[in-house]
């Protein structure tokens, strides 16, 4: 729903995902809880739509780090120079 995008800020050279909200969708665990108060982790996986983004998963940077990693080494490289 892009709702962890809108949460999320900069904070210096840093991109800040508020927690524990974030925590449990990086990690794919539904959270359980009141309605106002907090949550925790259940072990029940959470099931991403495809909809918005066709490689939605848990564990995102680890997935892009696989498939880009050589592309962002090119860019740091030309960056360096």
């Amino acid at each position: 729903t892009g709702s962890l995008s809108q949460r999320s800020y900069v904070e210096g050279d840093t991109v800040v995902y508020p927690g524990p909200y974030a925590r449990y969708l990086y990690y794919g665990k539904v959270m359980e809880g009141p309605t106002h108060g907090p949550k925790h982790a259940t072990d029940k996986d959470l099931v991403y739509t495809k909809q918005h983004h066709p490689q939605a998963q848990s564990h995102w940077f680890e997935a892009s780090k696989a498939q880009n990693l050589k592309k962002w080494l090119r860019g740091v490289k030309k960056i360096v120079k």
